[in-house]
């Protein structure tokens, strides 16, 4: 997995794609992950200290949050590129170099976007319960991953085919609501909730982001969390 994100993914691939998305008003990619930034957003605490597990290139800290952020990857680069561009919203740390035993109990909230599809269960469950060790009392881990029902299976099957990237060698665990769930049960964690996100709108984003963000706050107010392309955990310490 190091590999393809050091290696294949191309420096603020990610940063890129949803930055000039927005500055067009358009682009499926480019709707997605704001969606998923907006969503992670909203469950944000809007104080105390803030860690962006597995950042990319630093998006969601430099472009939706306004508290004090650090973000920590695996990748040398995607670093590099979240050091430069947002260096004035948050403190960007390599992995292997940052001192996670220094900051136990430290975070009123960790953000983990898109990473558990690409780890096995077990490598999930100790990574989550060793993020339980770096937040306060009453602290909160916010994650998402995709929601391997019918419709997500077709649209990584696409995105195989078309994309830039393929991620059929990387994909390895494949969550739906009730397994994501069995998995959390094994955790350290007091409680936690799960929710879909993510609906029909998302693809009206490859002609006009904005109406897809209307559209969007129409379905879910309307069905909530009932359907969706995508999953959304909250976890309490």
């Amino acid at each position: 997995m190091s590999q393809f994100w050091e290696e294949n993914l191309t420096e603020g691939y990610y940063d890129i794609i949803t930055i000039n998305g927005i500055k067009k008003n358009r682009g499926l990619r480019a709707t997605w992950h704001n969606f998923t930034n907006l969503k992670v957003k909203d469950n944000i605490s809007s104080s105390g200290l803030h860690l962006d597990y597995a950042c990319g290139p630093g998006t969601l800290i430099g472009n939706y949050l306004d508290i004090e952020s650090i973000g920590i990857d695996i990748s040398r680069k995607q670093i590099e590129f979240a050091s430069k561009k947002y260096k004035d919203k948050g403190l960007f740390v390599e992995i292997d170099k940052f001192k996670f035993q220094n900051y136990e109990k430290q975070f009123k909230t960790v953000t983990i976007l898109g990473l558990l599809e690409f780890l096995n269960e077990e490598d999930i469950t100790l990574l989550l319960n060793n993020i339980y060790n770096l937040l306060d009392d009453g602290g909160e881990l916010i994650l998402t991953t995709p929601n391997f029902k019918f419709g997500m299976n077709f649209l990584v099957n696409v995105q195989n085919i078309f994309g830039k990237y393929s991620y059929k060698e990387t994909h390895i665990s494949k969550f739906t609501k009730v397994k994501l769930s069995k998995l959390l049960e094994n955790t350290k964690f007091a409680s936690y909730e799960i929710n879909k996100y993510m609906n029909l709108s998302v693809f009206i984003g490859f002609i006009n982001l904005k109406l897809a963000t209307k559209v969007q706050f129409i379905l879910d107010k309307y069905f909530g969390s009932y359907f969706g392309f995508m999953l959304i955990a909250k976890l309490r310490k």
